[in-house]
């Protein structure tokens, strides 16, 4: 396992790379200073989204996930670029919570873009805080 750390526009983000894949990619804190081709390119890309030059990504990763994770990040990356769905939408009405709860282990925060799917009551609730959802929502509304 292979980490790289760095900020971009003060915002921490680490990504692991394990096998010759993305493993995870987060905003937090850690240390990391593997400056493998893989991790270097990964970096490239995560600062072209956040600058927003950006819509998709085209390196490898790997999820490992339960079937029923696997099926909401799925449909978690059908939702096109600057749109957002509910939590209720996703999977229908029946699955929200569990929905919600898949997301909040995304571990390829940006590659399944779950800043889009939002909650009817709490529309910024996000693993890395309300903020930084604010401002990839407002990203890429912007450069749509």
């Amino acid at each position: 396992m292979r980490c790289l750390f760095f900020r971009f526009d003060g915002q921490p983000v680490l990504l692991v790379e394990e096998g010759g894949y993305l493993s995870y990619l987060g905003f937090v804190e850690g240390e990391g200073k593997d400056e493998t081709s893989l991790l270097l390119r990964w970096k490239a890309e995560v600062e072209e989204y956040l600058s927003g030059s950006r819509k998709a990504f085209d390196l490898p990763y790997r999820l490992d996930a339960s079937p029923f994770a696997q099926k909401v990040y799925e449909a978690t990356l059908a939702i096109p670029y600057g749109e957002t769905r509910t939590y209720a939408e996703l999977l229908g009405p029946k699955y929200a919570r569990a929905v919600g709860h898949a997301l909040a282990c995304n571990p390829l925060a940006l590659v399944i873009p779950c800043h889009r799917v939002v909650g009817v009551s709490d529309p910024f609730l996000y693993r890395y805080g309300p903020d930084l959802k604010k401002r990839l929502l407002e990203l890429e509304k912007r450069k749509r």
